[in-house]
This record gives C-alpha cells, structure tokens and sequence, in this order.
C-alpha cells in the first residue's frame, strides 16, 4: 500500500507564481481603456477630493472624473443584457451622466466643478 502525501507549495513558489502572471492578469482586465488598479486608485482619489472639498477645475482633475464616469457609464452599458446591441454603452456614456447632474445625485462639487471646467475650456 502506497501512502501518498500531499505536497503544499511554499509561499515563495505561490509568489513567484503569482507576481508577474497574476498581477498582469489584473492589468489586463479593464474598465473602458483604464486598466482595474488604476480605475481603482483614480475612484479613491476622486472620492477623498470630493470628500475633503478639493475638487478643482484642473485639467488633471477633470479628466480623471470624466475618464471615470464616462467609461464606467459605458462600461455598465455595454454590460446590459439587451440594449448592449443597441448602443448602450455610448447611450450610457452620454445620457446617464446628463440624467445624474440634473436628478442632483452628484456631489455638488464634482457638478461645479465639471461645469466650470467645460465653460471655460
């Protein structure tokens, strides 16, 4: 009778596994043309601005909170059963941030400074 043993792998193995190839598995996976971590780090920033009052019209600024809401409208448009063959994702992009703005369930901030931003550019 033959025993067998189970063989865990050791954490460096794991690691070396995991570092390049997971990690650019990560990269790959996107959010519009915005790679996942960061997607992730810009909504973490944008969320902090917002929080502690910050949010200006600077062109660094505005484009990180159009890229975010425009692509992740898309992407929730493109992710719908049946519009997706329609053209949700650019229906989205277009019209849901519209609708958000005026149903006033963006932060006053960001609504402020979004409207001075494509006023004066």
């Amino acid at each position: 009778m033959q025993q067998s043993a189970s063989v865990s792998a050791s954490p460096e193995v794991l690691h070396a596994r995991w570092w390049p190839q997971g990690w650019w598995k990560i990269v790959d996976m996107r959010i519009g043309i915005v790679p996942i971590p960061v997607y992730v780090i810009l909504v973490t920033l944008l969320v902090g601005f917002t929080y502690t009052g910050d949010i200006k019209g600077e062109i660094s600024i505005m484009v990180a909170v159009l890229v975010i809401g425009g692509f992740t409208c898309a992407e929730i448009g493109k992710r719908t059963p049946v519009l997706r063959n329609i053209g949700a994702a650019a229906i989205f992009a277009t019209f849901v941030p519209s609708a958000l703005a005026y149903y006033k369930l963006l932060p006053p901030q960001i609504e402020k400074s979004v409207i001075e931003f494509t006023k004066y550019t």
